[in-house]
């Protein structure tokens, strides 16, 4: 383990990396009178008048932490997952090592805490307006969809934070309204 660090540590310092500069996100991003259409993750540092997020769903927003099968390391694990679960363990000096089980599910919840924290970025990147939505039917796999037959359509759950926020906020928006 500490071999491994070490030789990460090593390819860290010696790489030339170049620095992006926030300038040129802005002009790109930013432009007066521009519809902007980006990932949720790109969004950081940026703000906007309006922002829209739709398709929030249950199955995109916290999503699930599937594990294609090459990617498969000893049953249904992601080998990635569970070693970084287990040198989190090792650096912050949690004994005894967490089994595959228990890294496992340790990913799962840093999973949807990273997340909620990217859906967190998004919301607040917007100054006047925010817009939340997720249908009732959906697409089953948004990558695959062909609009040509909408009746493929399925139930979707919306994304689990959307009705608590929902009843927090429509009382403020209701006195917001009234004065």
């Amino acid at each position: 383990m500490s071999s491994s660090l070490a030789i990460l540590q090593e390819l860290i310092t010696t790489e030339q990396f170049e620095p992006v500069l926030v300038e040129d996100v802005e002009q790109q991003y930013l432009q007066p009178g521009q519809l902007t259409i980006i990932t949720m993750h790109k969004a950081k540092g940026l703000d906007w008048d309006y922002v829209f997020l739709p398709f929030l769903h249950n199955d995109v927003m916290p999503g699930q932490l599937r594990v294609p099968a090459a990617s498969q390391f000893l049953g249904d694990f992601n080998l990635a997952d569970v070693a970084r679960a287990q040198i989190r363990a090792q650096v912050h000096g949690i004994s005894p090592l967490p089994t595959l089980e228990q890294a496992w599910q340790r990913a799962r919840e840093l999973k949807i805490a990273e997340e909620y924290r990217l859906l967190y970025v998004a919301m607040t990147r917007a100054k006047r307006l925010l817009w939340l939505s997720a249908a009732q039917r959906a697409p089953y796999n948004w990558h695959w969809f062909d609009w040509q037959h909408r009746d493929r359509l399925t139930s979707q759950p919306p994304c689990p934070i959307l009705d608590p926020m929902r009843r927090q906020l429509l009382p403020l928006a209701a006195k917001a309204a009234k004065g």
